[in-house]
């Protein structure tokens, strides 16, 4: 098989590609992709754009040369020929006069007109002439303008470098220099993604419901619908648990830890193997009884729940209280003695370089924008808390709904047994829902501050509307769902 290597600009990034992934960028293919307009259009989007047409320059560049350039020779020089010229340079003042600058334009893809164009050192050069040096200034008002776009603007930069001081104080962490990439697309992925998750929950969520409400009313022995149930319920983890283990085990495996060659399995998987045992012993325990114990059945997704919420709720009270706290062991491509990081942290590596297709390489990405990113950092560690104390709320409201009102009485699960295995799925996408709307929020806020300070934000760190956002989410649903292998779907 011929591997071709793919180098991205400008952060120097580079990774394999094999020849069957690879395939020549045409004009169809660019015109499907820009007219799919995302909410918020990243580098990506971008960059199609500028292979639609390379010899277009964006909005306010032209403007600016042309306000530069025009000035320089015209304005300055008193014949009549400048004074001919007053009126075009009127309609280039309403333009920039009208042109929306606002602290939101520090998200926006273009640069900011004052601090990275002429156009403001223009503006202060006829700012600072007196009247006779302006032809036709008294009828035009150029001078009395270009102290007001001058004053606009110093009063946008003032705001945001306020902004900036606060979110600086608040990190109090130094500013990257260089958003490393993640060189993970879902974009790519989503057809794939759709297909995957329609399986989880019709699998995960859907069809333990079914069967029990489809038997627990006919003739069928009520142990043999719960052996039934408990047989479907198992297949797809079990069918996960042997992908990833071949996937991390088998020779020349592309998704292993970094450094962790004699550790073969991540921390993800170990936990996953010890979760599954728990759970699997408690459905036994439940399916062995006669009458089958219906309350503690149902409570299997919220057994994960409370487990890992328990830990998730651990590592985001000692990353607040111990924050240079060394790890005692291995966890996954973090070695021991490295400074602890948010649980949040391992899981999405794991999920995304074996179940997402992500590879060692992502590993590798996700661990130079952490370090990197003060901003990803303080993201984590609010996850941790926001997603832990959630687990444990919904897995103890779903505890007291299945033990109080089904209890013991076999005549009343039948009115909550869909509790257990339906609300901890509702959660899980409502907290992933509201996960992707505040990193969003997080990440266009470490691209403005780059931006400020004239650093460079990686292309492919924010494409794909801030691929990094539904990273996590679709990591976190994955985690907390326990559910059929995302690498068996994923290209």
């Amino acid at each position: 098989m011929v591997f071709h290597c793919v180098r991205l600009f400008p952060s120097g990034e580079y990774f394999w590609k094999a020849a069957k992934d690879l395939s020549r960028l045409d004009a169809n293919a660019i015109q499907s992709f820009l007219a799919d307009v995302p909410t918020q259009p990243g580098a990506l989007h971008k960059g199609y754009a500028i292979a639609k047409d390379p010899g277009e320059d964006p909005w306010p560049v032209p403007v600016a040369n042309t306000v530069t350039s025009r000035h320089d020779t015209k304005a300055l020089d008193g014949d009549g020929e400048a004074e001919r010229e007053m009126p075009a340079f009127d309609e280039l003042f309403t333009t920039l006069e009208h042109y929306n600058i606002t602290i939101s334009c520090l998200h926006a893809e273009v640069t900011l007109i004052p601090q990275y164009s002429k156009v403001g050192k223009v503006m202060r050069h006829i700012a600072a002439l007196s009247e006779d040096q302006v032809p036709r200034n008294a009828e035009f008002n150029f001078i009395a303008r270009a102290h007001a776009l001058v004053d606009k603007w110093h009063q946008l930069l003032a705001a945001a470098a306020m902004l900036n001081a606060s979110t600086r104080s608040t990190l109090n962490e130094p500013i990257p220099s260089e958003l490393p990439a993640l060189a993970y697309s879902l974009r790519a992925r989503k057809h794939a993604i759709i297909i995957t998750w329609s399986v989880i929950l019709f699998m995960a969520a859907l069809l333990p419901v079914i069967l029990f409400y489809a038997l627990w009313y006919t003739s069928v022995a009520h142990s043999t619908t719960m052996q039934i149930a408990a047989a479907v319920t198992g297949g797809p983890s079990a069918v996960q648990w042997l992908t990833r283990t071949w996937a991390l085990c088998k020779t020349g495996s592309t998704c292993r830890p970094i450094g962790g060659e004699w550790l073969r399995l991540d921390t993800y998987h170990i936990e996953f193997t010890l979760t599954f045992i728990a759970i699997a012993a408690l459905i036994s325990a439940s399916v062995s009884r006669d009458p089958p114990l219906i309350p503690l059945f149902a409570m299997a997704p919220s057994i994960l729940l409370f487990s890992v919420g328990l830990q998730l709720l651990t590592a985001a009270l000692l990353l607040a209280f111990f924050p240079a706290l060394p790890l005692p062991i291995r966890l996954s491509s973090l070695p021991k003695g490295t400074p602890l990081r948010p649980a949040t942290y391992l899981i999405v590596e794991d999920v995304v370089a074996v179940d997402g297709g992500g590879g060692t390489a992502f590993r590798r990405a996700w661990d130079a924008r952490y370090r990197a990113s003060p901003h990803m950092r303080r993201l984590l560690h609010r996850m941790d808390a926001f997603w832990g104390a959630g687990a444990l709320l919904c897995a103890g409201a779903v505890a007291g709904v299945l033990w109080g009102v089904g209890g013991g009485a076999e005549r009343l699960v039948d009115r909550v047994y869909w509790v257990g295995w339906s609300m901890p799925f509702v959660w899980a996408g409502a907290w992933a829902v509201l996960t992707m709307r505040y990193a969003k929020t997080c990440l266009r806020e470490e691209r403005a501050t780059c931006l400020l300070h004239g650093q460079r934000v990686c292309s492919r760190a924010q494409d794909e509307g801030d691929g990094a956002v539904c990273v996590v989410a679709v990591s976190w649903r994955d985690h907390f769902e326990n559910s059929p292998p995302l690498s068996g779907v994923l290209p």
